[in-house]
């Protein structure tokens, strides 16, 4: 406040007539009602300013309290040169900071106030025009790098799209978003991307696009399961099983279903059996007898060869082998073990999803 009052020449220094004093007068101060509030003081102070620094600004505010120049300029149509004066202007008035090719906002209350000069019936229609221009500058690996900021955009202007192809490449946008923050350990931000490209996707998808469908459904009930959304998660794997076309991708959804029970060993061998009778692989009464049978069958199948050549031998490539490993190995982690199985990877190596199964013993 008092650097505002500084601005508007209500409070001055006077090194002439007080002595090197500060100086001010108080009845225009009060005529002038200066509000105690950050936002009303930076919002006058933004008002000032040419209407070029304040339309940049605007623009820096709807991509978040800090960011690069490069990404801003993109946002505006323009190049990072051409913002230099612009954001030197900014910085002069207090109201950003900047380090080589990034800028931040002096302070969140700067940005709430900058933001706040944009009518609220405009902002998501400011969002959404950020979020196309972003996608026509952007390079592919470019989009990748700022995938977040251009789904932000998007997805606060989402509401006034319409047109199909538009809203399926926005679906699409809002699932590489949702894989790539999964992959970055990020389950609830993951899932509210997925979400939205759930809520954006055509609704003749299972039509028109099952694979890519398929995959987004899946994906969701991995988060789901992920961020301990279990009755959810189970009710889409179910969902999803009357669907599968194949037994990978049966095979496929019973593996989630099996990581859904972390700890209930019973309800994890269900869904293993249930998952390898697929396969035509059946456990009959007789069970424990076979269970020796075969591990002497092991045994000789493996005399001779050491621990070290196994994990050493080439990756199995078998596809169908590859899925039952994955529904044996993950039970078995839980504390069930699956007595009988195919001699598939008798001479052949592990792959990556089953080399923690070996290393517990279990030979398959």
């Amino acid at each position: 406040m008092l650097a505002e009052l500084r601005v508007e020449e209500l409070l001055q220094f006077d090194a002439e007539r007080q002595a090197w004093a500060w100086a001010w007068e108080l009845e225009r101060i009060r005529a002038r009602q200066l509000a105690d509030d950050v936002v009303h003081l930076v919002e006058r102070r933004l008002l000032r300013l040419p209407s070029l620094v304040c339309e940049v600004l605007q623009h820096a505010a709807c991509l978040g309290t800090s960011s690069s120049l490069a990404l801003l300029a993109a946002a505006l149509g323009r190049t990072p040169a051409d913002l230099n004066d612009v954001i030197a202007e900014a910085v002069r008035a207090g109201l950003v900071t900047r380090t080589a090719g990034d800028y931040r906002f002096a302070h969140d209350r700067v940005r709430e106030a900058t933001y706040a000069l944009i009518a609220p019936a405009d902002r998501d229609s400011a969002h959404l025009r950020i979020g196309r221009r972003l996608l026509a500058v952007l390079a592919p690996d470019q989009l990748d790098e700022r995938i977040f900021d251009v789904v932000a955009q998007l997805n606060r202007g989402s509401a006034l799209l319409t047109d199909g192809d538009e809203l399926l490449q926005l679906a699409r946008l809002n699932a590489a978003a949702g894989r790539k923050a999964k992959a970055a350990l990020a389950f609830a931000s993951a899932h509210e991307y997925l979400v939205h490209a759930g809520a954006a996707w055509p609704p003749d998808g299972w039509r028109t696009r099952f694979d890519e469908t398929f995959a987004l459904e899946v994906d969701l009930a991995e988060c789901e399961f992920l961020i301990a959304r279990f009755h959810d998660a189970d009710a889409r794997l179910e969902r999803l099983l009357s669907r599968a076309r194949s037994l990978g991708e049966r095979a496929r959804l019973y593996a989630l279903r099996i990581r859904l029970v972390p700890g209930q060993f019973g309800a994890a061998a269900v869904a293993a059996l249930d998952a390898l009778a697929l396969f035509g692989i059946t456990f009959e009464s007789d069970a424990p007898a076979r269970v020796w049978q075969v591990r002497l069958e092991i045994e000789r199948e493996l005399a001779g060869r050491d621990f070290e050549s196994l994990l050493n031998a080439p990756p199995l490539e078998d596809a169908e082998a590859r899925t039952l490993l994955g529904l044996m190995v993950d039970p078995a982690r839980r504390g069930f073990r699956c007595g009988r199985s195919r001699s598939a990877n008798k001479l052949n190596g592990p792959d990556d999803m089953n080399r923690t199964g070996f290393r517990g013993g279990l030979l398959v």
